[in-house]
This record gives structure tokens, C-alpha cells and sequence, in this order.
């Protein structure tokens, strides 16, 4: 833990990427529990770290990538919202590459990521209750439509909009 936040690049370099800045800047500082997912020495690892009553979830491959299932089944009953950051399909040859993704994840708790080599993925878990969204069996299952830009995702304009209202716009 520490009490102050770094941002590891030039400023020019979050400017052009909005999204990450702000998902980057609303990470805590100080945690209230740290939770070792996966791992293997030398090969990935997967945290989860819990600030209030949000979770944070993080990933990091090796130099041979692979497929994390990521099992949150510490969580409370409950529905939650994730906001993840994961390698994009290029990843591999060019760093950047990204995906944005929203969606609701129900009992049962857990998710696949793909992590490219030297890659991973960070995710923000947000019971829905916090949100005041009470959201219905149909709204778990969310339609995505492709972009072109970095090959993010924005959910079709029926899916959940109350659960995030500014996400049916280009991101």
C-alpha cells in the first residue's frame, strides 16, 4: 500500500486514452483485503483487492500468455458490474492494444480472461446495489457490438442502459 497514486507515463499518453485514465485514477491507494486468485511463480498471478465495498481484480501473464478463469466466489450473493481491461487480439505485437468491456456477472461468480504474453487484464466489481440498479434475469446477458477503434465494445443500445447510461457512445 501506498498513500500516493503514480501515473507511469507521459501525460500525452492518457490524454489520448480517456478511459484509462479514469479507471487508472480511481484506483485506491490503501486496501481493506488482498485476495491471491492464481497464480504460479514465474508464470501469472491474479489479485483481488477490496477498497469499501468495490473489488479490484488484476492479472498479469508470463511470457507465454494463457486463458485465467477468474473465480470470484468470495463475493457475497449477489449480482455485480464489472468493468474490465483486457489485452486486445493484436496484444501480442503491439502493446497497446486493448479492450474495454461492461457487463453483469451473476451467482456463480467467475469469468474467462485471455492474457496475451507479457499481458493481463484489470477489472473494477461493483455490487449493483451500490449502483441502485436492480437489474433482471435479461439484462444478464448483454449483446455486444463491435468498434473499430482498438477493437472495444459497447453494449447494443437495448442492454442495460440504466447500468450505464454514457456507454451507448463511442468510446
Amino acid at each position: 500500500d501506498a498513500p500516493l497514486a503514480m501515473l507511469c507515463d507521459s501525460p500525452s499518453a492518457y490524454g489520448r486514452e480517456p478511459e484509462c485514465l479514469r479507471f487508472i485514477s480511481g484506483v485506491p491507494t490503501v486496501w481493506d483485503e488482498t485476495e491471491v486468485l492464481a497464480g504460479e511463480v514465474g508464470d501469472h498471478i491474479v489479485t483481488a483487492r477490496r477498497h469499501g465495498d468495490v473489488w479490484y481484480v488484476g492479472g498479469l501473464a508470463g511470457w507465454d500468455g494463457r486463458t485465467v478463469r477468474v473465480d470470484l466466489s468470495l463475493l457475497p450473493e449477489g449480482t455485480y458490474a464489472v468493468e474490465l481491461f483486457r489485452d486486445g487480439e493484436n496484444a501480442a505485437r503491439i502493446a497497446q492494444d486493448y479492450v474495454r468491456e461492461e457487463f453483469l456477472l451473476a451467482p456463480g461468480k467467475s469469468f474467462d480472461v485471455k492474457m496475451f504474453p507479457g499481458g493481463g487484464f484489470a477489472a473494477r466489481i461493483t455490487d449493483v446495489k451500490f449502483l441502485g440498479i436492480f437489474p433482471t434475469a435479461a439484462d444478464i446477458r448483454p449483446q455486444f457490438v463491435k468498434l473499430g477503434r482498438r477493437n472495444s465494445f459497447r453494449f447494443a443500445e437495448t442492454a442495460f442502459p440504466k447500468l450505464f447510461p454514457d456507454f451507448n457512445r463511442q468510446i
